[in-house]
């Protein structure tokens, strides 16, 4: 009678074999999808090389600056790639380059137009240093020296000694906390509607503020704390003097006034 002998596996050694063949199928899986993953970056990047160039540059929101002058600025050349440039380097280029640009948005329409729409600032302020007038933003950017512009509807400011004024970048003073006091005083003035009247800021420092008003009204703020409160408070006065009334007045105090009449 013929005896049947039996096998069985041991455990260990199968589950070890199991083990194997499952990191096989793993590393077969992950190296493909690294070649997938390689495929595509090379063929889409090769896509974007290739296929999208600029072609048609569209420019709008210029007053004061040709096409061609921010095309030039921009340094967008027919053929470049409609990638090559961000909106982020793109703001940089032209508003150093340009400093009537205070901002600049950047459109893509795929696939060979971009569309820059720029905004432009206006000088409202300007400083007499170096023998010079220099024109400056709201945003206290030097937009150029102009001996010669009319200063008429602007606001002359005198707020220390200054220690950087280069055309584009912002005007810098050796106390670097006075750019804020101007920047507040003009925002808060404007604000309420009164910047169109004031001719002129001295700003001696932080703690003694005057402004001319309308030619006739010399207001002394003293800090620039509360600022808006004395704006305001100033805006109240204003109601209860007459036309023709000219003198000094001293608003420091925001709890009580004071008006002294010029002798003409």
């Amino acid at each position: 009678m013929d005896e049947k002998q039996k096998f069985r596996p041991k455990n260990a050694k199968f589950e070890s074999l199991e083990q194997q063949q499952q990191k096989k199928r793993v590393k077969h899986i992950v190296f493909y999808v690294v070649l997938l993953v390689s495929f595509s970056t090379v063929f889409f990047l090769l896509w974007f090389l290739v296929f999208f160039k600029v072609k048609n540059v569209e420019i709008t929101g210029n007053v004061r600056y040709s096409v061609g002058e921010i095309r030039s600025a921009a340094g967008i050349a027919e053929g470049d790639n409609l990638y090559s440039v961000g909106e982020a380097e793109l703001n940089r280029r032209l508003t150093e380059k340009l400093p009537y640009v205070s901002a600049v948005t950047l459109e893509r329409e795929l696939p060979s137009t971009l569309r820059i729409t720029v905004s432009e600032t206006e000088a409202v302020m300007y400083s007499e240093l170096y023998g010079g007038k220099y024109l400056i933003s709201k945003d206290l950017v030097v937009l150029e020296r102009s001996d010669n512009a009319d200063t008429a509807n602007m606001v002359e400011v005198s707020a220390g000694d200054v220690r950087k004024c280069y055309s584009g970048e912002s005007l810098t003073y050796a106390d670097v906390r006075m750019a804020d006091v101007v920047r507040t005083l003009y925002a808060t003035l404007d604000e309420y509607g009164l910047i169109s009247g004031v001719d002129s800021f001295s700003i001696k420092n932080r703690f003694d503020i005057s402004i001319r008003y309308r030619d006739k009204l010399d207001v002394y703020f003293g800090s620039i704390d509360n600022i808006d409160i004395k704006v305001r408070f100033f805006v109240g006065i204003l109601e209860h003097l007459y036309e023709d009334d000219k003198g000094k007045l001293d608003i420091s105090n925001i709890k009580e006034a004071s008006f002294s009449r010029y002798n003409d």
